[in-house]
């Protein structure tokens, strides 16, 4: 942990203080790469070659209904991407895909709070933060994320209140990109999303396993979803002892209801706090993907995901991606058998 830049910090400050629609709501992500202008970013965002990019407008005064139509343009210290209506912009496929050749950096947070800090970088997540709570993250404290890391954990552990400003500081600190009132008053081009990737894609080829599994649940009728969504919290359930937390039953009784288990605090309190808090305990002892605990953690993570059922968005990694990683090598089968399921 580590006081941030005091000069970034009160820029960020600033910044929300001067118009409040950016506490509310708000999806902004910071690219750096050589070589890449605002088409080609445009053209990865939307995972298609020459995506069509429309007048040049504020983004505030973007169209907020239909498809996402993220603003598009230079910022100081490379391109910036902002999106009003959504947040399909800071989404690990999105990121992986403009990341590759360079970083990426994206956040975004809602009116209820739920919120990501995601980095990216070469074509990949590097590691993915809730914003308010620090400790809660999935991947890798680089050496090259770290500093934006104990930034965003200085400025909570000293005001909680100041988290969004703490994620923004971070985004700058990884790819040396600054969001300013000038930008945002400024007028960018804004590209149409016509078809948004599928929650938890990648931009891995078509036919890998995963997205294989993820393109055919999206595409599955609302019978098999709940099917594979029993399925695999049944299997993580046996398989990593999760019955042990109270909450972890009451998730499985109502997916059996196919109902989903909306008591997101006291999944975070029971579950994965507890499990998190277990492995943190012997962090580094083995590495990660041999570490029980570890994969236990992810287990229970997976789980959390699954009891919103099959209409719910993940804030960072969907379920499969979690299930992969506590199941290992035996991800293959289990995966295999929800395929089955979908038909």
């Amino acid at each position: 942990m580590a006081a941030p830049p005091l000069d970034v910090l009160r820029h960020y400050r600033a910044l929300l203080a001067g118009d409040p629609r950016l506490s509310v709501a708000l999806c902004w992500v910071a690219v750096t790469a050589p070589n890449l202008d605002v088409q080609g970013v445009a053209d990865r965002l939307h995972g298609r070659p020459r995506t069509s990019l429309r007048e040049a407008v504020s983004p505030w005064e973007v169209p907020p209904d239909g498809p996402p139509h993220p603003s598009v343009g230079l910022a100081p210290g490379g391109i910036g991407i902002f999106e009003q209506n959504g947040y399909l912009a800071a989404s690990p496929a999105c990121l992986s895909r403009v990341s590759a050749g360079g970083r990426a950096c994206g956040v975004y947070w809602d009116v209820d709070g739920n919120n990501r800090l995601t980095f990216a970088a070469g074509g990949r997540i590097v590691l993915s933060v809730d914003a308010m709570e620090p400790e809660d993250r999935d991947g890798e404290v680089t050496a090259e994320v770290a500093p934006g890391v104990a930034a965003l954990e200085g400025v909570v552990a000293a005001d909680d209140e100041e988290w969004q400003q703490g994620a923004l500081v971070a985004v700058e600190l990884y790819t040396g990109v600054r969001l300013t009132s000038q930008w945002l008053g400024s007028p960018h081009p804004y590209a149409v999303l016509a078809r948004p990737a599928p929650p938890g894609a990648t931009a891995e080829p078509l036919d890998d396993p995963d997205t294989v599994l993820r393109r055919s649940f999206a595409r599955a009728g609302a019978s098999a979803q709940w099917a594979v969504i029993r399925e695999l919290a049944g299997e993580l359930r046996g398989r990593f002892g999760l019955g042990e937390y109270a909450v972890a039953d009451d998730v499985l009784e109502s997916l059996a209801r196919r109902s989903a288990f909306s008591d997101a605090d006291r999944l975070r309190e029971e579950l994965t706090w507890p499990l998190t808090g277990a492995w943190r305990e012997r962090e580094g002892e083995v590495p990660q993907e041999e570490d029980p605990r570890w994969r236990r953690m992810q287990a229970g993570r997976a789980l959390t995901v699954l009891a919103g059922g099959p209409g719910h968005r993940a804030k960072g990694f969907d379920a499969f991606h979690h299930a992969g990683l506590a199941l290992g090598a035996g991800w293959d089968e289990v995966r295999a058998g929800l395929l089955r399921l979908l038909g």
